[in-house]
């Protein structure tokens, strides 16, 4: 009975032993394995991180683009602007180009031409004469109202160029904050 009882001890021993030691075998699996799953997450949580740094960084290198051009073109209209509003309307290369204003142009030294045809041989109370003065008025009425419409169009590209620039300026400080 003691030699059976010393073996169950031995035993009992032998196999505390061995889950022991395979118990100290698994702890060390397991902090190994936590190791590796604290590497994976940090690095995964950089790579996250990055990407998403990488696209607010690229929005806002886009958003600071546009806000570049913005700032060329509203110089550039501002630039035109404050020379329709200093110099001769005629004198300006969109009034100069302009195909109506060509037309009009046309037309008036035409009706002039016929008007010192008309005033060398008639008195300017001659009703071929007024109607030709008439035709003149009406066409330097058209080319008056024409070149107001030139330079409020000027106007209007050169408040739309600051529009833009002010939006352009606000989404970069929204972006910047993010």
């Amino acid at each position: 009975m003691e030699l059976t009882q010393e073996e169950r001890w031995k035993s009992a021993e032998g196999t505390a032993e061995w889950l022991t030691n395979h118990l100290n075998i698994m702890k060390v699996q397991l902090e190994q394995s936590e190791a590796q799953l604290q590497d994976y997450a940090r690095h995964f949580r950089t790579d996250l991180t990055s990407e998403k740094d990488n696209l607010a960084e690229n929005h806002l290198k886009q958003i600071q683009d546009e806000l570049s051009k913005a700032q060329a073109d509203r110089i550039a209209s501002q630039a035109k602007f404050e020379g329709a509003k200093s110099k001769p309307a005629d004198s300006l290369p969109e009034i100069l180009e302009d195909s109506t204003m060509r037309e009009y142009r046309q037309r008036l030294t035409d009706l002039q031409r016929q008007y010192a045809e008309l005033t060398a041989t008639l008195t300017p109370e001659h009703y071929k004469v007024q109607r030709v003065q008439a035709q003149i008025n009406e066409l330097k009425y058209q080319m008056l109202t024409e070149r107001h419409n030139v330079l409020r169009r000027i106007g209007n590209e050169y408040a739309a160029a600051q529009r833009r620039e002010a939006l352009l300026s606000k989404a970069t400080r929204s972006s910047r904050r993010l």
